[in-house]
């Protein structure tokens, strides 16, 4: 599905655009979301985040074709476990990277139930982060939590409209 695809790739350009933010190199944010940094990485991370049940879809109708589901779960998961940890972390102005022991495991998994564990792990560590602080997004990332949890756990079976 063209939709979901195209949601996928917005999802990992809008997490490299906060990645980057945070590691110090320029972006320019759109007019509505600038204000403090907390709050516009904070926004920004919500607004990524409300691509992943597309992004889940997507990779779902790609999982019987192993090549092209790793060239689109690899890069996903990457910019998902980065945004997660970025927004349960002490300094969420900036970007916290994941390792590269845990990136290194990501680029080297081959079965898509790796990739669920490892998103289902990197979410616990995002609810985790939601509960510690409360700021004005909590309601639509706890939205987003719920959403990703369901497809996850394949109670969704239809998926998001894209909201580019």
């Amino acid at each position: 599905d063209l939709g979901l695809a195209g949601s996928t790739g917005v999802f990992i350009t809008k997490g490299h655009a906060i990645r980057a933010h945070g590691m110090g190199v320029g972006v320019q944010w759109p007019d509505e979301v600038k204000g403090d940094i907390v709050t516009t990485v904070n926004y920004m991370i919500c607004d990524a985040l409300s691509h992943v049940p597309d992004c889940l879809m997507y990779l779902k109708s790609l999982q019987y074709d192993a090549h092209v589901y790793r060239f689109v779960a690899v890069p996903f998961t990457l910019a998902a476990c980065t945004l997660f940890k970025t927004w349960a972390s002490a300094t969420p102005h900036r970007a916290t990277s994941i390792g590269r022991h845990e990136s290194t495991h990501i680029i080297n998994m081959t079965k898509p139930a790796e990739f669920v564990t490892q998103l289902t792990s990197a979410l616990e560590t995002f609810k985790h982060g939601m509960l510690k602080r409360s700021h004005p997004h909590y309601e639509d990332a706890s939205m987003q939590v719920c959403l990703i949890e369901s497809v996850l756990s394949g109670d969704v079976s239809e998926p998001m409209v894209p909201s580019f």
